[in-house]
């Protein structure tokens, strides 16, 4: 049997962007599961007490890109992943401070539902960018940007996320039914995922127009 087959567009289901993306740091994470192809199968297994973290980048501005580079022993490809971060505050700062030169593994969800992981055992390298921009109507923020390279793209993920202040999101992660959580987005940028059964109440002085999307 041929290990290869035809290679056909995808005309009708095919989105880019991200919906969702999270990173923990490369020294948190304690085993990788084993993989068939580019197919993860298990669960990645961080250390005792560490957990996941959501990045809230603006809506359509995530985006993940890979290019193999040829060489004598196969090749490598360059990873880049990254996004737009429109918030300024002195904790932010002073985190993203601490990221500096700093090495990541990142997780992120395509609006198609498939969720991918960087390679085990080669995490991508942070680095960010600061706009003030020059007037009120401006959207001053972060372009925030890992990067690496690796002997294998990003791999295909459907285990278990322990995520900060979300608990376990449990696969099938954004593969819709009852078990995916919802995005709650405020101008555009990820605040909190309500978990199935989770409550969440809404109070202010102004009328909000929102729209609820199960992803």
């Amino acid at each position: 049997m041929s290990q290869f087959s035809n290679i056909l567009p995808d005309v009708n289901g095919n989105k880019g962007g991200h919906q969702l993306c999270f990173y923990v740091p490369a020294d948190d994470v304690a085993g990788w599961p084993a993989a068939n192809g580019l197919v993860l199968q298990g669960d990645i297994q961080l250390k005792p007490g560490k957990v996941w973290y959501l990045l809230g980048y603006t809506r359509h501005t995530s985006s993940y890109e890979h290019k193999l580079k040829p060489d004598f022993r196969g090749g490598l490809y360059s990873l880049e992943q990254g996004g737009f971060l429109p918030t300024d505050s002195p904790a932010l700062g002073s985190q993203l401070l601490r990221m500096k030169g700093r090495r990541f593994v990142l997780a992120f969800k395509d609006y198609n539902g498939y969720l991918r992981v960087t390679p085990p055992g080669h995490s991508l390298t942070f680095s960010e960018k600061f706009d003030s921009q020059d007037s009120p109507s401006g959207l001053k923020g972060y372009d925030i940007t890992f990067e690496g390279a690796a002997p294998l793209p990003a791999l295909y993920y459907s285990g278990g996320m322990q995520v900060s202040e979300l608990g376990m999101v449990a696969p099938p992660i954004g593969n819709g039914g009852a078990q995916a959580p919802v995005t709650i987005r405020y101008n555009g940028s990820i605040v909190k995922l309500v978990q199935p059964g989770e409550e969440l109440l809404i109070t202010s002085d102004f009328t909000l127009d929102f729209e609820v999307k199960f992803i």
